[in-house]
């Protein structure tokens, strides 16, 4: 059941636009578009009703409180549970048939080079997500989008710890990183600032509420080489990406989304940030992506290896969707036939998934990100 169905009206209604055009998923240029008629005001940043998640806390801790809340005094043996508070992210749309009207924002993905790759599973964090890192310089028009919305993000932080719907000291954890640690523990500025996009592997239960996205990942994977054509030779989508015959998990995932792999087209789920126990966050969410794997030293942002003795940065150069490809091998089945081939198998629309971006599930979990 979707979040829209079980939230007051007055969120139905505030979301309601956005829930009309869900398929819509706005291209970079439309984000730098947008800002540079608008300015800060081509985006409507909303808090969502409060849910309450995560464990109970023990009697005697101080309490959670939630944003926009007072505290409540805590009486002994009462528990408490964390909250999370999430902010969601409209953009106003500079599409003529959308009369300026909201939608949250989406943002595709076009060539884009992974320049630090999914870390193994002894070097991940705890939790749903895993993070790749990509460097602004490599795909400069996302990279510029991403810095405007990261701006935009960070002036209603601000905001809000001023109105203290976010209590002061927060630690708010930035989309751009500008600097890493060297191997001799000295602050080092990057070439280029690096942002994280961040995978969930994990699988979209039956009463889901968006059908098309029930059983499947919450990052669907596809493979650029696998391309499954009608009988007419016309291209309608990629195949699955796949270790060892397997969907992609949260522990291989590692194995194919690489360092230098390219995202030839994908969605990037920007539409929320959120204030937790842990901190105040926006997370980018890959929800579809179709990669080219390369075969790589898979280095992670953070890796003492990625770090050289002159304190320069090792980040792979970006690498050309474009390169020289394997020849085709097809195969027929049921009607359908997969390809496995080269860049220049992309869909008729450009964008590599085989089909129109208006015709396709836009796939953003209303909810946005998975309950801390």
């Amino acid at each position: 059941m979707s979040a829209a169905t079980t939230a007051s009206s007055s969120t139905i209604a505030s979301v309601a636009s956005a829930v009309k055009f869900r398929g819509v998923v706005f291209s970079a240029a439309e984000v730098i578009e947008a800002y540079t008629k608008w300015g800060d005001n081509a985006f409507i940043i909303e808090l969502k009703p409060e849910k309450t998640t995560g464990t109970p806390k023990e009697a005697g801790k101080a309490p959670v409180v939630a944003a926009g809340k007072k505290p409540v005094a805590k009486k002994a043996g009462v528990k408490k549970t964390a909250t999370v508070s999430r902010f969601n992210i409209f953009m106003k749309s500079t599409r003529k048939e959308h009369a300026e009207q909201k939608f949250l924002v989406q943002i595709k993905m076009n060539k884009v080079p992974i320049a630090f790759g999914i870390p193994a599973p002894e070097n991940q964090y705890e939790g749903d997500y895993v993070p790749s890192s990509v460097n602004v310089s490599d795909a400069p028009e996302l990279g510029k989008a991403v810095t405007i919305l990261a701006g935009v993000v960070e002036k209603h932080i601000v905001k809000m710890q001023k109105e203290g719907v976010i209590p002061q000291g927060k630690e708010v954890h930035k989309v751009l990183s500008t600097t890493y640690t060297d191997k001799n523990n000295n602050i080092v500025q990057k070439a280029s600032p690096t942002y994280r996009i961040n995978w969930c592997f994990n699988l979209c239960p039956d009463d889901y509420f968006d059908e098309k996205k029930r059983g499947k990942p919450r990052s669907e994977v596809l493979d650029a080489t696998k391309v499954i054509r009608d009988p007419k030779g016309v291209p309608i989508e990629n195949g699955p990406a796949t270790i060892d015959g397997a969907l992609l998990t949260k522990e291989t995932a590692h194995k194919f989304v690489t360092t230098g792999s390219i995202v030839e087209t994908g969605r990037l789920n920007a539409s929320q940030y959120t204030c937790s126990s842990f901190g105040v966050a926006y997370r980018l969410e890959v929800v579809r992506a179709v990669v080219r794997h390369v075969e790589s030293k898979n280095n992670y942002e953070g890796d003492d290896e990625v770090v050289v003795d002159d304190g320069v940065t090792n980040a792979p150069a970006a690498v050309s969707s474009s390169s020289s490809a394997p020849a085709n091998h097809t195969a027929t089945t049921n009607g359908k036939t997969t390809t496995t081939a080269g860049a220049d198998d992309d869909a008729a629309d450009g964008d590599g998934d085989a089909v129109a971006d208006e015709d396709v599930d836009a796939a953003y979990d209303e909810d946005g990100a998975a309950d801390e």
